[in-house]
């Protein structure tokens, strides 16, 4: 069939018309009407700039943290190693600043004499200063303050020094731990600071022990004193062997009848600060070591040599010439007979042969224990220089030996003859 139309009384063929149609809506799909949407054109729009990363980034926030959280904060021990650290200019401004009323910086304000060391362990220097009383009509009495250094310095306990007579305190800082581990570290992280006062007489010492705990945490404290002078002796040091600093102290008393005794005490730290761990007294004990070996001597040489060393001593001392004599004549030196005559020494012979020694009776301690005397080192004992008598009928010879004081607070044995060099 086919279809016309009338236009204006003309007849046209339906396909014209249908061509017609298509031009128009060809036009028509181009536009689309009002509220049409094609799904296959439209595009994610843009983020804002604080909406973070699109979901599938790799540069999504931790769990539980939006874009919009605040950042978490940082430990006291980051904060402390992002702040750069304080000027002496500024440090000696604020602590000025922050002594507490009543107190001045010693020996000034403007140079006081401070040790830094890090007390808390946050890796930054902390500092111990000393002050001291500010007005003279307040009397005399000194002070050491603590500031721990963050951004600022903040203020921490202050520790009373008393009054000791004599200059102002001398600081100066010391390990606890006297040696060092497997790995050479400290044996312990605590210190020391000593504060010195001078007098004529001597000196005395105040010490505050720091044992630093856990990062960012505050150290404890712990106190000790000791003096120095004609009548006491203190000798720091690692007399146990064990690592750690310990305290022998030597005390000079006179007893009637006897002369005058020397007591020694030892201390050590044990924790929380340093305690008394034995005493032990010098003249009594010579004196009964003496007769100890006076005794041994009527027994023969090898008992003698038993009594008188060291097993380790006496082990060495075999191993070169088993010989008793021998033995003997590498402890004790012929000392020429001042009689006159000029007789010439006798051989070794005579004091092995001799029935009797006789050893002089102590009335004071021969060891002189002062602090720059004696001191740890590679050993812990201390010698001095003893005569003795050998005795054979009516004749007798003085030979010299060498006589050890083991400070080893454990030392199994406390005196012993040495060979003499």
């Amino acid at each position: 069939m086919i279809l016309t139309m009338v236009v204006k009384s003309q007849v046209f063929p339906a396909f014209l018309l249908l061509a017609a149609l298509c031009l128009a809506g060809g036009a028509c799909l181009n536009h689309p009407p009002a509220g049409f949407r094609d799904e296959s054109k439209t595009q994610e729009p843009a983020l804002p700039p604080e909406a973070g990363p699109p979901r599938g980034s790799d540069s999504l926030p931790g769990p539980g943290i939006t874009p919009d959280s605040p950042e978490p904060e940082l430990g006291g021990i980051r904060e402390a190693a992002q702040a750069p650290l304080l000027s002496r200019g500024e440090l000696v401004r604020q602590m000025g600043a922050q002594t507490p009323e009543g107190l001045k910086l010693f020996p000034s304000p403007q140079e006081p004499g401070y040790q830094s060391r890090d007390m808390d362990s946050d890796g930054r220097p902390d500092f111990l200063v000393p002050a001291a009383l500010d007005s003279p009509a307040a009397g005399r009495a000194f002070f050491i303050l603590i500031f721990y250094q963050k951004q600022d310095l903040i203020p921490g306990p202050v520790f009373p020094l008393g009054s000791p007579p004599g200059s102002g305190p001398e600081l100066s800082l010391q390990n606890l731990g006297a040696g060092t581990d497997l790995r050479g570290l400290p044996v312990s992280p605590a210190f020391i600071l000593q504060a010195r006062f001078r007098h004529p007489r001597g000196f005395e010492e105040e010490w505050l022990v720091i044992t630093p705990d856990a990062e960012n945490s505050p150290p404890g404290f712990s106190r000790f004193s000791l003096k120095e002078g004609p009548s006491i002796h203190c000798l720091p040091g690692d007399w146990d062997g064990d690592g750690m600093l310990d305290i022998l102290t030597e005390e000079l008393v006179f007893e009637s009848g006897l002369g005058r005794e020397s007591f020694l005490t030892w201390f050590a730290f044990q924790g929380e600060g340093f305690r008394e761990i034995k005493t032990a007294n010098i003249v009594r004990s010579l004196n009964g070591f003496y007769q100890t070996l006076a005794a041994a001597w009527f027994q023969g040489p090898q008992v003698f040599l038993e009594n008188a060393l060291t097993p380790e001593t006496l082990k060495a001392l075999r191993e070169n010439n088993p010989e008793p004599s021998k033995i003997l004549s590498r402890l004790f030196v012929f000392q020429e007979n001042p009689r006159p005559g000029g007789q010439e020494p006798l051989p070794e012979e005579f004091l092995i042969a001799a029935p009797q020694l006789v050893f002089p009776q102590a009335l004071e301690s021969p060891f002189n224990l002062s602090r720059q005397e004696a001191g740890p080192g590679e050993t812990t004992k201390i010698g001095c220089q003893v005569l003795i008598r050998a005795v054979r009928g009516n004749q007798a010879r003085i030979y010299r030996g060498l006589l050890e004081l083991d400070l080893n607070p454990w030392a199994p044995r406390r005196f012993a003859l040495a060979p003499v060099e």
